[in-house]
């Protein structure tokens, strides 16, 4: 049961997250980006997920308001990254 309200939490956040982003692809559209990257689906991203990294984003949204956009944004991207082989961009 616990594994259920965790994906329940885990979705209600991913929402947050695409709100988010879609306000961020409209303004990338307005400035003239025409194909601004997809946002994918909550399912896909969750089949592509490791356990490991279940266990970490549940654990963070224990810790964390992510129902917050900014919150939402900061949980789900790294998160999304390293669910589709994305290497983190160096800090500069």
């Amino acid at each position: 049961m616990d594994e259920f309200a965790d994906v329940a939490k885990a979705r209600a956040s991913y929402k947050t997250f695409v709100g988010a982003v879609k306000a961020g692809r409209e303004i990338m559209q307005r400035v003239g980006v025409l194909n601004p990257p997809p946002i994918p689906e909550f399912d896909v991203v969750y089949r592509r997920m490791s356990p490991e990294m279940r266990k970490e984003l549940y654990a963070e949204l224990g810790r964390t308001e992510a129902t917050k956009p900014a919150e939402a944004i900061r949980v789900w991207q790294p998160i999304i990254r390293r669910a589709f082989g994305v290497q983190p961009r160096p800090k500069q």
